[in-house]
């Protein structure tokens, strides 16, 4: 998994607070930074501690890992299979050094 670009997550932390109408100092308040501290950190012009992340997610009312990867880890769908009506599915025997006989 490639690790999150600092400023595509700021840029989503900045579109985020725009679409839920907060100003920059009501989120420097909310994540006890100035709003100078603050404006760099939504620039990506400074590294995102994990407890900012947090802190601006809370607030924006999404998942930390929406704002890394911009995909929301939230179920989106189901479905349900009955015992007995499923697929049929032939298990092959596990291939692993234990069932070969092999010395770990």
């Amino acid at each position: 998994m490639d690790e999150p670009n600092i400023k595509e997550v700021a840029e989503r932390i900045r579109l985020l607070r725009e679409d839920c109408d907060l100003t920059m100092q009501e989120m420097a308040d909310a994540t006890g930074r100035t709003v100078q501290e603050y404006a760099a950190q939504e620039s990506g012009e400074q590294d995102l501690s994990f407890t900012f992340l947090y802190k601006c997610a809370k607030i924006l009312g999404v998942d930390v890992i929406e704002l890394l990867t911009g995909e929301t880890p939230h179920l989106k769908g189901y479905s349900l299979v009955r015992a007995g009506e499923g697929l049929a599915i032939k298990r092959l025997p596990a291939q692993g050094p234990a069932s070969s006989g092999e010395a770990r």
